[in-house]
């Protein structure tokens, strides 16, 4: 699963500017999190302090909603 933190590192050291190809960046990153996220047994879940209804929620989100700061690179 990758952090806000990755992501903006992520961006940084490649040099996306605002644009589609961060947008679609960000789309790509958030499916791949959203896809370990939901692959996470309760030991997993328990690790990285999550409840199976944070994980219901987080998977519920659209492919779209992720944060702010992924945007904003």
């Amino acid at each position: 699963m990758f952090s806000t933190d990755t992501h903006a590192r992520f961006v940084a050291t490649r040099g996306y500017k605002k644009g589609v190809l961060a947008q679609i960046n960000a789309l790509i990153l958030a499916h791949k999190s959203r896809v370990a996220l939901a692959q996470l047994d309760e030991t997993g879940r328990a690790d990285v302090g999550l409840t199976p209804e944070d994980v219901k929620n987080e998977l519920a989100r659209p492919l779209w909603d992720v944060p702010a700061a992924w945007r904003t690179r």
